[in-house]
């Protein structure tokens, strides 16, 4: 179950490498299905149990089960009819997401404003 998790990742991304988080995502599904039939637990039956973070690794690999190419691809096609303000905005962000800083960017426009890419 866990081969098939990976790989339904790796469709869409083939950098992921999430082995523990796959892993422990498998055995989630696999108590679940236990629970749901036998109302055990894994170590009921002498076997592993997942993490307690669940739900958690569920919402990531949620979150990492993306189309990478469509998403290049919007970006791509959006980054140019970008106004000067909204490159602006979106320089600032890449910059810091390639130099691997943190912080907060605050927009403050009412609506109507053109924050919405034309």
């Amino acid at each position: 179950m866990s081969d098939y998790i990976l790989n339904r990742l790796q469709q869409n991304n083939p950098n992921v490498t999430y082995y523990d988080l796959v892993y422990n995502e498998a055995l989630t599904k696999i108590q679940d299905q236990v629970m749901a039939r036998f109302g055990k637990t894994l170590s009921d039956f002498g076997m592993n149990r997942p993490q307690g973070i669940g739900e958690v690794i569920s919402d990531l690999i949620r979150e990492l089960d993306i189309n990478v190419s469509s998403l290049q691809q919007q970006i791509s096609e959006s980054v140019p009819r970008l106004n000067t303000e909204q490159k602006l905005v979106y320089d600032i962000v890449v910059q810091r997401i390639d130099n691997g800083e943190g912080g907060l960017v605050f927009l403050d426009a009412p609506g109507g404003t053109r924050k919405t890419i034309q």
